[in-house]
Protein backbone atom coordinates (compact mmCIF):
# COMPACT_ATOMS: atom_id res chain seq x y z
CA UNK A 1 0.00 0.00 0.00
CA UNK A 2 1.03 3.35 -0.87
CA UNK A 3 1.39 6.92 0.71
CA UNK A 4 -1.07 9.01 -1.58
CA UNK A 5 -0.03 12.08 -0.23
CA UNK A 6 3.36 11.57 -1.12
CA UNK A 7 3.92 13.29 -4.33
CA UNK A 8 7.80 12.80 -4.92
CA UNK A 9 7.89 9.15 -6.33
CA UNK A 10 5.63 6.27 -4.47
CA UNK A 11 6.29 5.60 -0.63
CA UNK A 12 5.45 2.39 0.55
CA UNK A 13 3.07 2.71 3.85
CA UNK A 14 2.42 -0.98 4.11
CA UNK A 15 3.76 -4.21 2.83
CA UNK A 16 1.35 -7.67 3.04
CA UNK A 17 3.31 -10.92 3.86
CA UNK A 18 3.51 -13.55 1.12
CA UNK A 19 3.16 -10.92 -1.26
CA UNK A 20 5.32 -9.60 -4.25
CA UNK A 21 6.55 -7.01 -2.95
CA UNK A 22 7.66 -8.51 0.30
CA UNK A 23 8.73 -11.18 -1.81
CA UNK A 24 11.25 -8.80 -3.37
CA UNK A 25 12.70 -7.19 -0.36
CA UNK A 26 10.10 -3.75 0.02
CA UNK A 27 10.09 -2.14 3.25
CA UNK A 28 7.39 0.29 4.60
CA UNK A 29 9.11 3.72 3.98
CA UNK A 30 11.05 2.69 0.52
CA UNK A 31 10.34 5.17 -1.91
CA UNK A 32 10.42 3.59 -5.53
CA UNK A 33 11.82 5.85 -8.08
CA UNK A 34 11.69 3.60 -11.35
CA UNK A 35 10.34 0.91 -12.56
CA UNK A 36 12.46 -0.71 -15.60
CA UNK A 37 11.93 1.99 -18.16
CA UNK A 38 9.55 4.00 -16.28
CA UNK A 39 10.13 7.27 -13.92
CA UNK A 40 7.86 7.21 -11.29
CA UNK A 41 6.78 10.82 -10.06
CA UNK A 42 3.96 9.94 -7.70
CA UNK A 43 1.26 7.19 -6.52
CA UNK A 44 -0.05 7.55 -9.99
CA UNK A 45 2.72 7.51 -12.29
CA UNK A 46 3.43 4.46 -10.14
CA UNK A 47 0.12 2.91 -11.04
CA UNK A 48 0.60 3.94 -14.74
CA UNK A 49 4.44 2.04 -14.99
CA UNK A 50 2.61 -1.15 -13.07
CA UNK A 51 -0.29 -1.33 -15.39
CA UNK A 52 2.63 -1.78 -18.56
CA UNK A 53 4.62 -5.25 -16.73
CA UNK A 54 2.74 -8.14 -16.99
CA UNK A 55 2.60 -10.85 -14.08
CA UNK A 56 5.40 -12.09 -12.64
CA UNK A 57 7.60 -10.22 -14.66
CA UNK A 58 10.93 -9.41 -13.14
CA UNK A 59 12.79 -5.96 -13.16
CA UNK A 60 16.53 -5.92 -12.85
Amino acid sequence: MLDYTFNQGAKVELVSDNRPAKKAGILPGDIIVQMGDHHVSDPMSYRDALATFKRATKLP
